[in-house]
């Protein structure tokens, strides 16, 4: 199971649901994915969000399918026509591979069943109806611009930031944010959804959920992104995520 925000699998704008391209990819760094890519299967968010549209809950835990591992071979020509079954043909797609014409070089693709996120990578715990002004790490893939146009990064490898919570304190009417807690930081967007983590070591890689990246802001108003902000997580957050837990994805095949 996968925690994220609630945005990052529900456009309220649209009032439809972002599954159907949905995929974590543990580890993540530059293009690769080294345990392998796990579709989504199911979303669970909380009603105040979906309903009315409440950021104070935006948060979902999604169940995953077993993961899948993808190796990109390099054959002859034959070979490549054996695996599609078929004479080949200079098209640039196949239903197992294709043909890179700028390198005059023929691929096949394997899939095979990478087995449970779970028990690939591990886990983090989660905590709720946690006091302020405790430390956190926070993950993120940020992409976007800082407001006055600079572009420090690249959506592509991971960043962190490290601070205390603490109360929010800037509000946001159209997105009817009042009891989300703040960090500072200055990770983009992109990060949406990635894990608040309290009591985290950097030497086991293990702390406890407690809270995911909803919303960025900049408190001193100098075009720069200094401050992010995470719903509260207390009982109600919890009972989502054990909705979530009780459901088994099984494999894509």
């Amino acid at each position: 199971m996968v925690a994220t925000a609630g945005h990052c699998v529900y456009d309220t704008s649209n009032d439809e649901q972002l599954m159907d391209n949905w995929v974590f990819v543990p580890g993540y760094y530059q293009g690769k994915a080294p345990w392998g890519v796990y579709v989504g299967k199911q979303a669970f968010v909380h009603y105040d969000y979906s309903v009315y549209e409440d950021y104070d809950r935006d948060y979902a835990f999604v169940s995953v399918y077993n993961g899948v591992t993808i190796k990109d071979s390099t054959v002859t020509k034959s070979e490549y026509d054996a695996d599609r079954g078929k004479p080949g043909t200079d098209t640039t797609k196949a239903d197992h591979g294709y043909y890179d014409r700028s390198s005059n070089t023929y691929h096949v693709i394997d899939a095979s069943d990478a087995g449970r996120l779970g028990d690939n990578v591990g886990g983090q715990g989660i905590s709720w109806n946690q006091p302020l002004k405790k430390a956190h790490y926070v993950f993120g893939y940020p992409q976007a611009a800082q407001p006055d146009g600079n572009k420090p990064f690249t959506g592509v490898t991971p960043k962190w930031c490290y601070g205390t919570t603490t109360a929010k304190t800037v509000g946001s009417a159209a997105k009817k944010i009042e009891e989300h807690v703040g960090l500072k930081c200055s990770m983009t967007a992109g990060a949406d959804g990635g894990p608040w983590l309290l009591k985290y070591s950097s030497a086991k890689r293990l702390g406890y959920l407690n809270g995911v990246t909803s919303a960025f802001y900049d408190q001193d108003e100098n075009d720069r992104v200094d401050y992010i902000s995470s719903p509260y997580f207390d009982g109600e957050t919890y009972s989502v995520y054990a909705a979530a837990a009780n459901v088994w994805s099984g494999k894509l095949f």
